[in-house]
């Protein structure tokens, strides 16, 4: 990933380091077969990416810590983002956004979430 700030010729170049992606599924048809959609590391990565790439603009580590819920049967859907132990609250609304398009899987509850890192190339 390459980023740039506005207004300068400085580029920083990032290297992602995508973990696991974690999906839960609970309660509802009590099928086993519950669908929990796409887990590829890209998943939870992808929705975060446009709002985090502005904070990649310096040369140390950052992790992103992201969690994401859709509770079908209230309708609603919530999430945590952390970007370097702080609070990241565009984030969030992403990750609200992505969770709010996931399809209905029979659960009453379906989690997603997932920890990565970047670091900055030399």
């Amino acid at each position: 990933m390459i980023v740039g700030v506005e207004d300068s010729q400085e580029r920083y170049g990032w290297t992602a380091h995508l973990g696991p992606v974690i999906g839960r599924a609970f309660g509802g048809s009590g099928s086993a077969d519950s669908p929990l959609g796409d887990l590829s590391q890209s998943a939870v990565y992808i929705p975060v990416f446009h709002v985090l790439h502005p904070h990649a603009a310096h040369r140390s580590l950052m992790w992103i810590e992201t969690f994401a819920a859709r509770y079908y049967t209230e309708g609603k859907v919530d999430a945590t983002c952390r970007l370097n132990n702080k609070d990241f609250e565009e984030g969030r609304r992403a990750l609200m956004g992505w969770a709010s398009n996931w399809e209905t899987t029979g659960a009453a509850l379906l989690t997603k979430g997932g920890l990565f890192s970047s670091s900055p190339l030399p």
